[in-house]
């Protein structure tokens, strides 16, 4: 991709590729949140429990695609590869930014 990604997007890619779970978490507000798999991840906590869970059982890597940016929102779609069927997988990630972080992040396909 070209396109610079703006700081938080970058830098959760960076960790998520790196399997760096502090690094992941850090990319994250205290009141941030992750859908994902259906499910909702509420705070610092279970942003790292699911950060550690999925990374276990995928152990993914992000190629990104193409930006699209509106105000405080970013979707990124982005080539998933890893241990999951259909690997690899285009994905969405979309962002909702505050203050240099991600306070939501969903990710849909």
């Amino acid at each position: 991709m070209q396109t610079p990604l703006p700081t938080p997007l970058d830098r959760y890619v960076a960790a998520q590729n790196a399997h760096d779970i502090p690094g992941l978490v850090a990319c994250f507000s205290p009141d941030g949140h992750v859908y994902d798999e259906g499910k909702l991840h509420f705070g610092p906590g279970q942003i790292w429990v699911w950060a550690t869970e999925t990374t276990a059982r995928y152990d993914i890597t992000m190629s990104p695609l193409s930006l699209t940016t509106d105000a405080d929102r970013a979707a990124l779609v982005s080539t998933v590869s890893g241990n999951f069927p259909g690997s690899p997988l285009d994905l969405t990630f979309n962002f909702t930014l505050e203050a240099g972080h991600v306070r939501i992040l969903e990710i849909t396909q």
